[in-house]
């Protein structure tokens, strides 16, 4: 995943220069099954596996080879997980757009940052673009979970 803070980001107008591109792929914390309420900001994700990106839940379970269900996914079985990010935004991020970029999520994936939802992706393994938004806490701890 990568995060985007970019002063100007226009399709019309193919300068980047004052983008800045940073890597979130370390220090997530990752759970198996649907876990209600982990997207709250406050919610203790303590006790949760800590994983760095790229990540394929599906690969670490058991195959289920000849269950016809699970032939096109390899024979592994899917279902739902959860990531979480805590970061802190830094000041120099103040009156700039920041873009939530996921390089291959799976199909079906929801994104929050601190409880608000950014967006639904039905879609698999392709790159999802989260809508610019405002940071307003600088210093403050922040939460991405998707």
């Amino acid at each position: 995943m990568r995060l985007l803070p970019p002063s100007l980001l226009t399709a019309a107008l193919p300068v980047y220069a004052n983008r800045i591109v940073e890597n979130f792929d370390f220090a997530w914390k990752f759970q198996l099954g649907d876990t209600p309420n982990a997207q709250a900001a406050s919610f203790d994700d303590s006790q949760w596996r800590s994983i760095q990106l790229p990540h394929d839940f599906s690969i670490e379970q058991t195959p289920a080879f000849g269950k016809r269900s699970l032939q096109d996914n390899g024979w592994f079985p899917g279902g739902i997980g959860w990531y979480r990010k805590t970061f802190v935004a830094p000041k120099d991020w103040a009156g700039k757009k920041v873009f939530i970029t996921f390089d291959g999520v799976y199909h079906q994936s929801e994104v929050w940052l601190n409880g608000i939802h950014l967006g639904f992706h039905p879609y698999g393994y392709s790159s999802k673009n989260r809508s610019g938004w405002q940071v307003g806490r600088f210093g403050w701890a922040l939460t991405i979970s998707a």
